[in-house]
């Protein structure tokens, strides 16, 4: 059974605090960011805000172990394993007896909308003491709008694919096509171009995650010369700005200069000598 926070468009109504009757639990998280989920003011602050929504679920202390294991730990630790773990606490019992004894604990949480949790230990006590088949509410984090947290995480992915790994692929591409005897060739801009769409596509995450780039090169005119590199769409998501880009002096990658090609004129004068 699912008992829900009423939605923010009932702005007078909070939570339905009966559902915590009979429990171990207080209808609290005793932590701030949480305790905004339990009531309708602040609730529609962390949807409008936030992206965030919270929700009380009765929930068995099986099926939380299990939903922490999914989404608390983000699919990397078996149930076994976490009651394995906690069992060995000693806070356990300290637990069990002060609830026997009616002490009210803060209800336990599950963020999956940000894969975080946080009462393994107090739903463990409960389930020994009352059983593991007893629902008991459990604050439950989602996002609010799921659109919105989709274009969010590619956003967040694609500043991070800039900052990191596409300036590598630059870097490694450059290289590739580098000569540090020849003059910078005419068409640079079109051989790094595809260089770095080729190293691109060699990589494990476009394969993964079938990712499309673009991106625009610039050439300074001046004594030193340097390449940037902008990246401007990651998958469906259009940089709004030219920021952060990839940039390195093509001196360290060419005879700009035109010094070999002295060294090598100065090396025929002498053997005519």
């Amino acid at each position: 059974m699912k008992r829900y926070i009423k939605s923010s468009k009932t702005k007078d109504v909070d939570i339905d605090t009966s559902m915590f009757k009979g429990t171990p639990f207080q209808c609290k998280t005793w932590m701030s960011y949480y305790d905004n989920f339990l009531n309708a003011k602040d609730l529609k602050y962390m949807q409008e805000a936030k992206n965030r929504t919270g929700e009380i679920i009765m929930m068995t202390p099986e099926d939380y172990y299990w939903e922490c294991g999914m989404y608390g730990f983000r699919h990397t630790v078996s149930t076994d394993k976490l009651k394995a773990e906690r069992r060995a606490n000693k806070k356990i019992e300290k637990y069990k007896n002060m609830m026997a004894n009616g002490t009210k604990f803060p209800v336990c949480m599950l963020n999956k909308a940000d894969n975080s949790q946080e009462g393994l230990h107090r739903m463990m006590a409960a389930g020994d003491l009352y059983g593991w088949n007893k629902a008991f509410p459990v604050l439950v984090i989602t996002p609010y709008d799921q659109a919105k947290e989709d274009r969010w995480k590619l956003i967040d992915k694609a500043n991070d694919f800039r900052d990191h790994s596409f300036k590598n692929h630059c870097e490694w591409a450059l290289h590739k096509i580098s000569g540090w005897n020849k003059p910078i060739p005419e068409n640079f801009i079109e051989c790094y171009s595809r260089m770095i769409f080729t190293v691109f596509n060699d990589t494990f995450e476009h394969i993964i995650d079938h990712i499309d780039i673009d991106f625009d090169i610039e050439v300074t005119e001046d004594e030193h010369p340097k390449v940037k590199v902008y990246l401007t769409k990651y998958g469906d998501y259009e940089f709004p700005d030219r920021y952060n880009p990839y940039e390195a002096f093509l001196e360290d990658f060419y005879d700009v200069a035109g010094d070999f090609k002295d060294t090598l004129e100065l090396d025929d004068s002498a053997l005519l000598l």
